[in-house]
């Protein structure tokens, strides 16, 4: 169960850091748009580690996870490795 929460935590890290590199790029640029590519990889990861996570995609195409389902996620995952 530690394996589980850890590999979602990295994942989630992973998502919020290529989330956070967007905001330092230019709307528009193909850097921009490879850091859209690696951010959506980043979320379709933890769409699939965590069935159940709410999420839309904005007019850019980028994966947008609901703050509050990753949190609620996160807990489940802290929750289920306590458990064990």
């Amino acid at each position: 169960m530690a394996d589980a929460y850890n590999d979602f935590s990295s994942t989630l890290d992973n998502y919020s850091n290529a989330r956070k590199g967007l905001d330092e790029l230019t709307k528009g640029t193909k850097e921009y748009q490879q850091a859209v590519i690696e951010a959506n990889e980043s979320a379709m990861a933890l769409i699939e580690a965590h069935e159940g996570l709410a999420y839309s995609v904005n007019n850019e195409g980028l994966i947008e996870i609901d703050q509050e389902s990753l949190e609620t996620a996160e807990k489940e995952k802290l929750d289920n490795m306590q458990k064990a």
